[in-house]
């Protein structure tokens, strides 16, 4: 019990970091509360860099495809696949490194229709 409590006053005793400060142009992703990008700025940031990073690439992918001869069309089944595999409790978009399946879908379709004649 002792050996506990003497623990339990180390732990107390350990300096939290301090939180660096967000960049001034920094912004909450999608809906997220001004809060938690404050409680998380590296994350948020970093999450709102990597989901801007993925629909380019899925664009960039529709572009290429078109221009080799493949259809574009099967990226939507990836999607499908994706959103059926993470089930109905995948992890919010803002918490999560990749566009939530969905929302994929739709940009993947505004590409298609963007470079469709690019062929």
């Amino acid at each position: 019990e002792l050996e506990s409590e003497i623990q339990l006053r180390r732990i107390g005793e350990i300096k939290q970091p301090s939180l660096p400060a967000l960049p001034p142009d920094a912004a909450p992703i999608g809906d997220a509360e001004p809060k938690l990008s404050f409680l998380c700025p590296n994350h948020c940031v970093r999450v709102s860099s990597t989901l801007g990073d993925e629909l380019e690439s899925d664009e960039l992918g529709v572009l290429f495809m078109i221009q080799s001869g493949y259809d574009p069309y099967e990226m939507i089944t990836v999607m499908e696949i994706l959103k059926a595999a993470g089930g109905p409790n995948r992890t919010p978009e803002f918490q999560s490194t990749h566009p939530d399946p969905e929302n994929r879908i739709e940009k993947i379709k505004e590409a298609i229709a963007k470079y469709k004649n690019q062929g």
